[in-house]
């Protein structure tokens, strides 16, 4: 193959990302308009994710200062792992993770049990979900909320299916649906299922049932479930 050939499919390559998410991007706009939200979703979760995350956030402090000293102290970096994420209606912003992988590792998307680029304190912070709680923060801010499909990574967003695409209609969460029906268990097609019909059935019952199932994942571990 020579060079041009190789530059040309470099650049066919290089727009299908941007194509892909202005189409995304369109396509949710014109959802959200259509979308008919419950009192629920306009005005009480906003007042649920503050009253949680402020709780929380109290609650935690000294957990995560602990953890973050624990960081520090096992492997040379910053201790804040940034990266940034796509949101509500498409848009990008920045989480916050406590860093559990070895400062300048290549592992790029989802990162599963066993990756050797995991520190000791970065595999004990993944199994707790200690390593998400600086995300608190995000939800504080309005670029998060408690309950919601996991912020999703730009680059990955060719792969989502059409029940993926509905996550964009509501703000990703420190928890959701599928993250208490299985996760990194599931393959990425069942997940957006779930992350579909936590969209379609927001409820202050939901996201209450969702954050007490939370709790038995943090202290029994995901379990496997059945793939649909």
């Amino acid at each position: 193959m020579n060079s041009s050939q190789t530059l040309t499919q470099q650049s066919d390559q290089s727009t299908v990302q941007p194509d892909t998410l202005r189409s995304t991007e369109l396509w949710v706009q014109q959802e959200m308009l259509n979308r008919h939200n419950s009192f629920y979703e306009k005005y009480g979760k906003r007042a649920f994710d503050i009253c949680v995350a402020t709780a929380a956030g109290i609650a935690v402090a000294p957990i995560v200062a602990t953890a973050a000293l624990a960081v520090k102290i096992e492997t040379p970096g910053p201790v804040i792992f940034t990266q940034q994420r796509l949101g509500r209606g498409v848009s990008t912003f920045n989480i916050y993770k406590l860093r559990t992988m070895r400062h300048g590792n290549r592992s790029t998307g989802e990162v599963l049990p066993g990756n050797p680029d995991t520190t000791r304190v970065g595999r004990v912070l993944r199994r707790l979900k200690i390593d998400e709680l600086p995300q608190i923060y995000n939800v504080l801010r309005g670029e998060m909320s408690i309950v919601g499909p996991r912020p999703f990574l730009e680059d990955s967003i060719e792969d989502l299916t059409e029940d993926g695409i509905h996550r964009f209609l509501v703000k990703p969460g420190l928890t959701g649906h599928a993250q208490t029906n299985g996760n990194i268990t599931l393959s990425w097609p069942v997940r957006w299922r779930y992350d579909r019909a936590y969209v379609d059935n927001v409820s202050f019952l939901f996201d209450t049932k969702i954050l007490l199932k939370t709790l038995s994942v943090i202290l029994f571990g995901e379990k496997p479930t059945e793939q649909e």
